[in-house]
């Protein structure tokens, strides 16, 4: 409860700054930044997309976000000079979507990616998006519609008021992300001069980024098909993005023009449909079904081989789950996902040293590498190691923000420790990434009441402390 009424605090702050903002920003230079500077954006941006974080709406898995992130911006790089840091996410939900937030925040829900069967398919639905962004679409159509932009926060306050009212956080969940929705795009609804904007540029990205072109208008076509087949069911994706057969006939005409070599799907593509596809699934049986019917069908392959093995050390099976990781390393490079399921059997199989033999081995060659770096603490945790557990993620988080999330489990290394007050100083810190900062204080004092704390961190707790109790005051 508290959590959506901070949530709706933080909107009605932001509706009374733009409302500032549209009436005292001079009207000159470009027509967007009379209403958003670039800068503006990214703070827009930021700050909404700290919300989804919050949420728990975001797929954290570190293999999941590293390949988007790493797609996206190889992908950013040809659209633009500099100007957007682009940071790309995944949003775990059923409904086919994709979304650009102002200032280069951009998300794919999962079960867009679970619908691609090639790389450059998703690809195209990245670069429509990146094209958005880099076009200035978002800011120019908050110009456009000045007082849509309003009623949209408007309606999406309503909705998490109505969710807070009826006790259900799921609720008011789903009405912050329809809302959040409602602002990047529901009320924001392109022209179709801006679709055949993003789809000029996104073709041309595409290309640049050594992407078959033909991915977008392919991905287009699939979207057409799915709501043809079932007029009830029209994509998420169609709804904010419309697409006619004349838009799809003219960027496949431009994909035509631009020959060229195009490389297949990457490995870290398939695996991460393989993971979004076990996560898709409510028990580890109905997976691995799924991945034994494909692996019949179409012979061993990479992505079923991955998923077959996540179901199977979901059922605790890991001998079974060898059997298949071998003929999964036999065809693949040497990915560090892949490391990282070997580590993973090879702990449930009882090596659990040689695990982790291997994941420091792997993690001398990339060092404070994320996915290596969680498992390898998570396995310290198994051989009842917490304090080096503890201190690989804090190196970690002091060159990569942690998440909510990690934030929490270092908490609960600390516990596992016996330093009951770093314990609670971390839970402090969730509490302020989670925007609950009465928490915080309320944490933060238990911290300084105890009386053998080290000089160094009780100056850094009562430092941190005042930061809260000035933002209380503030807010």
């Amino acid at each position: 409860m508290k959590q959506s009424y901070s949530f709706i605090y933080f909107f009605l702050v932001f509706v009374h700054s733009l409302s500032a903002q549209i009436n005292s920003l001079p009207d000159f230079g470009s027509p967007a930044d009379a209403i958003m500077t670039v800068s503006q954006e990214e703070r827009l941006g930021r700050s909404v997309f700290a919300q989804i974080l919050n949420s728990g709406s975001i797929n954290e898995n570190p293999i999941v976000d590293e390949y988007i992130n790493s797609l996206g911006k190889n992908m950013g790089v040809y659209a633009q000079d500099g100007e957007f840091n682009f940071r790309f996410f995944v949003i775990d939900n059923d409904e086919v979507n994709a979304f650009a937030l102002p200032g280069g925040y951009i998300g794919i829900h999962s079960a867009l990616i679970r619908l691609t069967e090639e790389e450059n398919e998703l690809a195209g639905v990245v670069a429509h998006e990146i094209a958005h962004v880099t076009q200035r679409h978002i800011s120019r159509t908050y110009l456009a519609q000045q007082e849509n932009t309003i009623f949209a926060l408007a309606t999406m306050l309503a909705g998490a008021i109505l969710a807070s009212a009826s006790n259900s956080s799921d609720a008011a969940a789903g009405a912050m992300m329809a809302g959040t929705a409602a602002m990047q795009q529901g009320q924001i609804n392109f022209t179709r001069a801006m679709e055949t904007d993003a789809d000029r540029v996104g073709v041309q990205i595409l290309y640049k980024s050594g992407f078959n072109p033909l991915g977008m208008p392919t991905m287009f076509e699939k979207l057409s098909r799915i709501s043809s087949a079932n007029r009830s069911i029209i994509p998420e994706f169609l709804q904010t993005h419309p697409v006619n057969v004349n838009r799809i006939a003219e960027t496949r005409s431009r994909a035509n023009e631009m020959r060229g070599d195009y490389a297949e799907s990457t490995e870290n593509y398939l695996i991460v449909r393989a993971i979004l596809e076990f996560e898709s699934f409510e028990l580890p049986d109905e997976a691995r079904s799924y991945f034994e019917s494909n692996l019949r069908m179409s012979g061993n392959n990479q992505k079923d081989l991955y998923g077959i093995i996540l179901s199977l050390l979901a059922l605790n099976e890991p001998d079974l789950a060898n059997l298949y990781l071998s003929d999964l390393v036999s065809m693949s490079s040497n990915l560090i996902a892949i490391t990282d399921l070997q580590a993973r059997v090879m702990s449930e199989n009882g090596q659990t040293d040689e695990a982790i033999a291997l994941l420091a081995n792997n993690l001398s060659l990339s060092p404070r590498n994320k996915t290596l770096t969680l498992q390898l603490a998570e396995l310290y945790i198994k051989k009842s190691k917490p304090e080096l557990a503890h201190d690989i993620l804090l190196d970690l988080f002091n060159i990569e923000m942690p998440t909510p999330n990690n934030i929490r489990t270092l908490a609960n290394y600390a516990y596992q420790m016996g330093s009951s007050s770093l314990s609670r100083y971390y839970l402090a810190e969730y509490a302020i990434s989670t925007g609950q900062l009465l928490n915080a204080k309320i944490q933060l004092e238990s911290v300084l009441e105890e009386e053998d704390l080290d000089i160094s961190d009780r100056d850094k707790y009562q430092a941190r402390l005042d930061q809260v109790i000035e933002a209380l005051g503030q807010s």
